[in-house]
């Protein structure tokens, strides 16, 4: 492990004598302490039960017994018998020396070698082509985007997996639609919206020409049946979807191993349809091919319609089958919404009755729905929210505040407004990626624009604060004492023992928000750390002339909060900012 390897040596300590003590390994020992519910009770503390038919003593006796022969100096400051319990306090000097140097050495780009040698496949964003990305697409983005990042920062080797939905009888229908309305110029001028608007009229003529309906099926089988005329526009409408798409992931900070879309596995399906027959899992149902599922309690899979179209569990199919090949990935995690649960359960069920034992490591990682609190936001064609509005809006209200933050220290001239906006954009991105992330990702979000911008609050903005005043505050060391320098620096007070255990939860919190899953782990960390700081940054004064030594000493505790604080805002896909 890297910095927090440094720390275990107090818990180390602890594990080494008592194994010279007692009948259990230094592992039995170490998963019996625990850490005390209140400060006051210490900082570990070792239950004598597990000891009382082994050693038959009364586990207070025990405890007393074994409190008279250790020896912890000097990570060890003070040991208690409280009950059947012995309870260890850190030597506090010792404890925030280790903890905030060995988190300024640390310079690497990973924080353990948990993923060494493994691989894990992230399917997220999946936007569909000709459609606008919507509000609706944050989530599974920004949610996909920090577990890749996550589990990176654990040592994995992570693909990033955009499964675009670029196949089905939605293009046929596009295709009549830009025959009958379409204008190339208008199209390339604006490509989402023209479509969008393009798919919306035809659903509009449809109550009065049916048989545009026919057109569409028509189209769109001329496109599985690889027709020129079917290609050429369907492959336009990728490439103008695309185009719109990447711009936004731009923005966003987020990008791709692969973009490999539906229409990837067209020439893939076959194959599938094969195995599934020789396993003989497919039934014909009504004219259409299916694997029955009720005996599973679960609905029928659709393979194929009547008139030989596949569908999302086909193509679902087939990618894990090529995804496996091409990695046989340790992991493969779907960021897909939680109305699609019942939609895996049964494509996972299929690769579990196609003895694909591969399938235990296929997980769908589901998420609720976003709200807005507001109704006054515009809502455009189809009543889709689009998300570049989302940032816009967030922008121009982040754009306030830091006028506001300028005006108030008397800087308002002293930043170009392409300076300023490119602030408001990093911190209107940050509000609204943390907005998602702070929250369970299975919770419904209700998206209330004044709590999301609140720089007192639970916000991407608090924190974006909290980490330029850090940066601040360096450069005013710079300028008022000296170079920023960290060698040699020895502690000598314990004000920073706090910040500095909430510092030592990291590496831990990290590992946990990857095991289960689940962002919200590190931005409540983060919010933590954040309050933590305040409260340092209040009781003491970290630049004072007058005591320089003191002032290099509790310039560790800003360094390292300022890294930690960096280092987990990139974890959620935030930029963090020196200056607001």
């Amino acid at each position: 492990m890297v910095y927090k390897s440094m720390i275990d040596n107090f818990k180390n300590q602890i594990t080494k004598q008592l194994k010279e003590l007692i009948p259990l390994s230094e592992e039995e020992i170490s998963n019996l302490l625990e850490v005390p519910p209140k400060q006051d009770m210490g900082d570990y503390a070792f239950p004598c039960f597990t000891l009382a038919k082994v050693l038959r003593k009364a586990p207070p006796k025990i405890a007393e017994d074994l409190v008279n022969q250790l020896v912890l100096e000097p990570y060890f400051s003070e040991i208690k018998v409280v009950g059947p319990y012995i309870n260890f306090y850190y030597n506090k000097i010792l404890y925030i020396q280790s903890v905030l140097k060995s988190i300024i050495d640390w310079d690497q780009s990973k924080i353990s070698s948990i993923g060494d040698g493994k691989t894990i496949v992230i399917d997220f964003s999946s936007p569909n082509i000709a459609k606008p990305f919507s509000i609706a697409h944050l989530r599974s983005t920004s949610i996909g985007n920090s577990l890749s990042l996550i589990y990176k920062y654990m040592g994995y080797h992570v693909v990033k997996i955009n499964h675009l939905g670029d196949w089905g009888t939605s293009f046929g229908k596009l295709i009549v639609a830009y025959k009958l309305w379409g204008k190339p110029e208008e199209l390339e001028s604006n490509p989402i919206k023209k479509l969008l608007e393009l798919y919306i009229r035809f659903h509009k003529e449809l109550d009065d020409k049916p048989e545009l309906d026919d057109n569409a099926k028509m189209w769109f089988k001329k496109l599985e049946d690889k027709d020129d005329e079917a290609t050429r526009l369907w492959s336009w409408f990728k490439d103008l979807s695309l185009k719109e798409f990447n711009r936004m992931y731009d923005i966003l900070g987020v990008d791709f191993d692969k973009y490999w879309g539906e229409s990837f596995y067209q020439d893939k399906i076959e194959g599938v349809l094969d195995l599934l027959n020789q396993k003989r899992l497919v039934n014909e149902s009504q004219g259409a091919t299916i694997v029955d599922l009720g005996e599973y309690e679960m609905p029928p899979v659709l393979l194929k319609k009547q008139d030989g179209a596949t569908l999302y569990a086909t193509r679902d199919l087939a990618a894990a089958l090529f995804r496996w090949d091409q990695f046989q990935f340790d992991e493969m995690i779907y960021v897909v919404g939680g109305e699609q649960e019942l939609h895996f359960k049964q494509v996972f069920k299929v690769l579990e009755l196609m003895d694909f034992q591969w399938v235990s490591r296929c997980h769908h990682v589901p998420f609720g729905l976003i709200q807005f609190k507001d109704g006054k936001m515009s809502t455009r064609e189809g009543k889709i929210i689009f998300l570049e509005d989302v940032i816009e809006k967030a922008k121009s209200l982040a754009l306030q505040k830091i006028e506001e933050t300028l005006m108030e220290k008397g800087e308002s001239g002293q930043l170009s407004n392409e300076e300023k906006n490119q602030r408001a954009l990093i911190v209107g991105i940050s509000s609204v990626i943390f907005s998602d992330l702070k929250n369970h990702r299975q919770r419904d979000i209700l998206f209330d624009w004044d709590e999301m911008l609140n720089p007192k609050g639970e916000t991407g903005i608090y924190l974006q604060y909290a980490h330029a005043r850090l940066s601040g505050i360096l450069r005013n060391f710079s300028r008022r004492i000296g170079d920023i320098k960290t060698d040699d620096i020895q502690i000598s007070e314990a004000a920073s023992f706090d910040i500095a255990k909430e510092l030592s939860l990291f590496q831990e919190r990290i590992i946990h928000a990857g095991n289960i899953k689940e962002p919200s782990v590190i931005a409540k960390y983060l919010l933590d750390l954040g309050q933590s700081f305040s409260t340092y940054y209040r009781a003491n004064q970290v630049i004072n002339e007058q005591n320089i030594p003191l002032s290099y000493e509790r310039l560790l505790t800003v360094l390292a909060v300022k890294k930690i604080l960096s280092d987990g805002l990139k974890l959620l896909g935030i930029q963090p900012l020196d200056e607001m």
